[in-house]
């Protein structure tokens, strides 16, 4: 689901509701992959201030923070207080799976700059796979940010170490999803 990342999309979401600007019925950055909860969310509650992820220039960490030691979402601009409601980025075991993402894009990271080290090729590829196939690519995103801008304001650095090493040493990683 492009609103929640939950990885059960199963419908095509028109973001602005065809009954409200019928002319963007058929514009690509109209039209989103959600799920069920997602999408009937936001259709009875549509607002032109909810978060667009298939915006160009999208970025989250300009409307909320991840919250590395829980997964869940620290709400900061106008506009993620009006879809964190709607989408409800906190509901069932949201936050969970986004800490779990958090974990196993690391170690993939790591697993994969401690292959290329030791010359195996294909142990490295089965990381970049590992990533691809995790849920919640948004999770991968934040650790490039975080690698990019360095640890959150508040709290510990989220990343290991290791991490940012293999971010700076192989800028391959940066085009894995």
């Amino acid at each position: 689901c492009m609103y929640c990342e939950y990885s059960e999309a199963g419908t095509v979401d028109h973001f602005c509701p065809i009954g409200t600007d019928p002319k963007q019925a058929f514009h690509w950055r109209n039209l989103l992959l959600a799920c069920q909860p997602c999408q009937n969310a936001k259709n009875d509650n549509f607002s032109k201030e909810l978060l667009n992820p298939a915006r160009n220039g999208y970025e989250p960490w300009a409307h909320m923070d991840l919250e590395p030691t829980t997964g869940e979402y620290v709400l900061n601009s106008v506009a993620a207080k009006s879809s964190g409601p709607i989408f409800r980025w906190d509901r069932a075991k949201l936050p969970r799976y986004r800490w779990k993402s958090l974990q196993v894009f690391q170690a993939a990271i790591v697993a994969y700059a401690t292959a290329r080290m030791a010359g195996d090729n294909a142990l490295a590829e089965d990381q970049v796979e590992v990533a691809r196939l995790e849920p919640h690519p948004g999770v991968f995103d934040w650790i490039l940010h975080w690698c990019a801008q360095g640890p959150p304001a508040a709290g510990a650095d989220p990343l290991d170490a290791r991490v940012r090493a293999a971010v700076a040493n192989h800028p391959e990683i940066r085009a894995w999803l």
